[in-house]
């Protein structure tokens, strides 16, 4: 895309904005996406020469936190919990895979552990019906009230308000 039609294109889109009318905002998203997709287009990204061994054990880490948050249901609870067992998991050393993250997330392995239970923990409290002590067991909690304080810590509000205070 040359700079003529580049400013050709961002009028057109300053014009539907000003003028509005029917599936205005529609179109100008799709103009957007048509801007978006024509530099992706010409843009030169270079080809990585290799996937460095830290950057496949963050993938590795976040594939597996991932795996682990995605399979929570009644029958098997989350099996990993710590940074030791996630490390031992990946054949790694604890302190190596949290100077790892720290590094390039600016997060250890506990802060990314804790966000993603977080996460789930929201998502089983607003798309089910189960119980507290049903999504503390499949959290991996030892018990209701060690759940609750967790949530409570990281949320400000109990679990059991938080869905009070969130259902539609």
């Amino acid at each position: 895309m040359t700079l003529p039609s580049l400013i050709r294109f961002l009028r057109r889109c300053w014009r539907l904005k000003k003028t509005g009318g029917p599936l205005a905002e529609e179109t100008m998203q799709a103009f957007l996406q048509l801007l978006i997709l024509n530099c992706t287009r010409i843009a030169n990204y270079p080809v990585p020469d290799a996937i460095t061994g830290e950057f496949k054990h963050m993938y590795e880490f976040f594939h597996l936190l991932e795996t682990e948050a995605s399979n929570i249901n009644y029958v098997s609870p989350v099996r990993l919990r710590s940074a030791k067992e996630f490390a031992e998991e990946l054949s790694l050393h604890p302190n190596y895979l949290n100077a790892l993250l720290k590094k390039y997330t600016g997060q250890n392995v506990s802060a990314h552990i804790k966000g993603r239970l977080l996460e789930q923990s929201k998502v089983l409290l607003l798309r089910t019906d189960w119980t507290l002590q049903d999504i503390s067991f499949s959290l991996g909690f030892a018990d209701q009230s060690n759940f609750s304080h967790f949530f409570k810590n990281l949320v400000g509000l109990t679990p059991a308000d938080f869905r009070k205070n969130h259902i539609l």
